[in-house]
């Protein structure tokens, strides 16, 4: 089919993003959104819940217990807010920076592998909101 709709192509390059981050983040034992929440404080922390949860396009009220399963793994930690005592920081615990070190490689590998397999992609606008 050489003409496919922009929806076919799109489906099809979720699947496949989806199974080649599937068996890497089953080996780690971890979701896919708590992937995001980790490769997301690797890259700016301490950060509060609610603008983590905001980065994420998670709403406030389901984030509390994504954030409770990172902190029973011990990937990540509350503190305390130094100016806004109602909020909350969080941060990659030392364990918490190590896997998400081992995401940026495996989330890279992916990267790579896209644009091999589409490499007009990167032609593409795909900010979305």
């Amino acid at each position: 089919m050489a003409n496919q709709s922009t929806y076919v192509k799109a489906f099809r390059l979720l699947s496949f993003i989806e199974k080649r981050l599937s068996a890497s983040l089953n080996d780690l034992e971890i979701s896919p959104v708590h992937a995001q929440v980790l490769r997301s404080l690797s890259e700016n922390q301490p950060v509060t819940a609610s603008a983590l949860a905001k980065t994420i396009e998670r709403p406030p009220t389901s984030f509390t217990p994504i954030l409770d399963a990172l902190v029973s793994k011990g990937y990540v930690e509350r503190q305390p807010h130094p100016q806004d005592r109602r909020a909350i920081l969080v941060a990659l615990t030392d364990e918490g920076a190590r896997v998400a070190k081992k995401l940026g490689a495996i989330f890279d590998g992916v990267d790579d592998e896209i644009m091999e397999r589409y490499p007009d992609l990167e032609k593409l606008n795909l900010d979305v909101e």
